[in-house]
């Protein structure tokens, strides 16, 4: 679009403004272009405005919420710090003006928040609540400690990667929602919310909806966050999709294309779209195009921004999980690095033996992944773990049975896993390739050898190109599927009925079943089944280790212990050393804890359950400083991606002195599913718990759900 023409536009744009009349007269393809425009126009009062917004004072009471802090205003309305007094737990209060909608909306907004509320994601804010009170709409979501992602970005420089890992756990969620036949509208940095931790959280889903609809019958309007004419949100102009700027019908494509646009600005360090005036920036969006990203930008990267920010939704991803898809890849494409020779002594050579031959027991951990037994390989590598035809790359399959036999000889899984991996380069069509790959990151991710979140992604897409070519009933595939699950604190999305169909042959489906179980807070019937189980199978050391865990979750010290060191004596792993440990410190044996610690340092230092144990150990023995050195975020960030250690972090913190730290870790490790609360009022490293009436009312709250 020349100057000129652009020129003509807005000049005809503000005059029919005034009076539609002028449009007469001009020529069509002009007149076309300022009826879009006009199409989103209607005047409505400012949202937000001094003379519409209503402030709450702080000691006010909004149901059970008691208002402590105003933390923000917008053109929706204001938000607070609030307290909830029947939880005691710090929430956020979204109080959105008395002017946003008439009853029919409100009543409508009040579904779509239930609706937005019953999205399970790690990567979306939790709504609490949702309700009126005098005539005013409100939602109650989980309270973000940290700030926006603009925030984020102001602070330091950020890399790209730093960039993509962050977002692409947004996307994720964005894409559950999707699912859910939600969508957002309003994506936009002000509403990506950042904890101090680092974790991002999409807010205010809805929002934008709720808006739309409330606009009478006719045309709608679109506006910029900028106060600088009359008028509602239904959207922010500079993150908008072309067809949403142009006032037609949405759908998650639109959403696609806001995403891309705060991706390239936060890779950039600039919006995509922008003008002088709105008009102006409509108008780029619509019919622009944005400068290219810089060559310190993978190309891989920048072909996904251009993607998503195609001005036809048919040239964009079709489907947000798509993009999630391509993400998660170039990040782990461009995070393998290339083999170079060994350089060790002869003396970390030996090291790296004793550890590749403590690998295999290790592997026997929280995820008992294999078609029976603990990890069960086939001794006949010709012959695919599921039985399904081959590869037609001969190459391929005979990478793939060398992957087998390294981890027979060596009990390397890092190697045997990047062998699998040049297995699919070969054939990026190999589903049992994939399956096998994806289940190595699980055991490399629950054992704490890993704590890159970016694993879990990448193990689940590699099930989804898997799961069509195998068989639905495949052991490893099912056990993979739940281990990712639970990682990821999704619990009702575990196939309950095919763990409960196959754990009567044992195995790994059993030992799911068993946590799953434990879990809920069961413990007699998952006790007495894998009582029977070992009974049977002695030898069983995965079974066996969990019921351990289970004996030591009923307060059976001595059963624990007894059960644990069986396991241990033969192989030491880092899950039943974590266990075992916990026994010892349950049953006031600080120095047996230590002295298996210190058995495992030379191997096992550099692993996070290792680690995570001696944290607790040594805040166990007083030694604040120590233990908060030893707990460090790499540490942390692997305690919420495993459901045995997350809660057990609230018992770290509860030790040093930080009874709120501790209680929002319990928090999370009930969110996400450990819902064991009769151990937890037995739990002697709880015991300085027990008189927060905030840790009680947590309790109550879970037994209620029970109920």
């Amino acid at each position: 679009m020349t100057p000129e023409r652009f020129r003509q536009i807005e000049e005809l744009y503000h005059a029919a403004l005034e009076d539609r009349a002028v449009l007469d007269g001009a020529d069509p393809e002009l007149r076309s272009e300022v009826e879009s425009l006009l199409a989103q126009q209607v005047s409505l009062p400012e949202l937000g405005s001094a003379s519409t917004a209503t402030q709450v004072a702080v000691g006010a009471l909004l149901g059970p919420y008691r208002i402590e802090a105003q933390i923000g205003e917008g053109g929706m309305g204001t938000v607070y710090r609030a307290l909830d007094t029947k939880l005691n737990r710090p929430v956020a209060i979204k109080l959105l003006s008395d002017q946003l909608a008439d009853a029919a909306a409100r009543r409508r907004f009040q579904r779509e928040a239930q609706t937005a509320s019953s999205l399970n994601h790690p990567h979306i804010l939790t709504v609490h609540d949702a309700g009126e009170i005098e005539g005013r709409q409100y939602l109650v979501t989980e309270y973000i400690d940290g700030g926006t992602l603009k925030d984020w970005a102001k602070t330091e420089k950020r890399a790209w990667r730093q960039v993509v890992e962050l977002l692409t756990g947004v996307a994720d969620g964005l894409a559950t929602a999707h699912t859910a036949g939600i969508l957002h509208r309003d994506i936009k940095p002000a509403n990506i919310l950042i904890t101090k931790s680092g974790y991002a959280k999409l807010a205010d889903f809805g929002l934008a909806k709720l808006v739309e609809e409330f606009v009478p019958d006719g045309p709608t309007q679109t506006l910029t966050e900028k106060r600088t004419r009359a008028g509602m949100v239904i959207g922010t102009i500079a993150y908008m999709s072309p067809e949403q700027a142009s006032g037609k019908p949405l759908d998650a494509r639109s959403d696609i294309f806001s995403f891309g646009v705060v991706l390239y600005s936060m890779l950039a360090g600039r919006r995509p779209f922008e003008g002088a005036t709105d008009l102006e920036t409509l108008q780029t969006i619509i019919h622009g195009t944005s400068a290219p990203l810089g060559d310190e930008i993978p190309v891989a990267l920048r072909s996904v921004v251009e993607k998503a920010l195609e001005k036809d939704p048919a040239d964009r991803y079709q489907s947000m999980r798509e993009m999630v898809v391509d993400l998660r890849r170039l990040t782990r494409q461009s995070g393998q690095s290339a083999v170079v020779p060994s350089t060790e002594p002869v003396a970390a050579t030996a090291t790296r033996q004793r550890r590749r031959r403590w690998w295999i027991a290790a592997a026997l951990a929280t995820v008992a992944l294999g078609a029976g037994g603990w990890w069960t390989f086939r001794s006949k590598p010709p012959t695919l773990i599921d039985g399904s035809t081959p590869s037609a790359n001969r190459e391929a399959n005979d990478q793939y049975n060398l992957a087998f036999n390294v981890i027979n000889s060596q009990n390397d899984v890092p190697r045997a896993k990047q062998i699998f991996g040049r297995a699919l380069e070969l054939d990026p069509h190999f589903a049992s390739a994939h399956l096998q790959h994806a289940s190595m990151i699980v055991v490399e991710l629950f054992n704490g050898f890993s704590n890159d979140v970016n694993g879990i992604y990448q193990a689940e897409e590699e099930l989804h190109q898997a799961e069509h070519s195998l068989p639905g009933s495949d052991g490893l595939l099912l056990s993979t599927q739940t281990a990712i699950y639970l990682a990821e604190g999704r619990l009702d999305r575990i196939p309950a009925a095919r763990l409960e169909e196959h754990a009567r042959k044992g195995g790994s489906p059993l030992t799911f079943l068993v946590i799953i179980r434990l879990l809920q807070g069961q413990t007699q019937e998952p006790r007495a089944m894998l009582q029977e189980w070992i009974e049977r199978h002695p030898l069983d050391s995965t079974q066996r280790m969990f019921l351990g865990e289970i004996l030591r979750t009923q307060g059976d010290r001595p059963g624990a212990i007894k059960a644990l060191e069986l396991v241990t004596e033969q192989a030491i792993h880092p899950t039943a050393a974590w266990i075992l440990t916990m026994s010892y410190l349950d049953d006031g044996k600080p120095e047996k804890a230590r002295a298996l610690l210190e058995g495992m340092r030379p191997v096992f230092e550099k692993n996070y359950m290792w680690r995570h144990a001696w944290a607790i150990l040594l805040a166990t023995e007083g030694k604040r400083t120590e233990a908060h050195q030893a707990m460090d975020e790499e540490t942390l960030k692997y305690a919420r991606l495993t459901w045995l250690v997350t809660s057990a972090t609230a018992d770290f913190y509860a030790l040093q002195g930080d009874p709120s730290k501790a209680i929002e870790w319990l928090q999370l490790g009930i969110a996400r599913g450990d819902e064991r609360v009769s151990y937890y009022r037995r739990n002697p490293r709880l015991a300085t718990l027990r008189g927060d009436p905030r840790f009680q009312s947590l309790l109550k709250s879970v037994e209620a759900r029970g109920k």
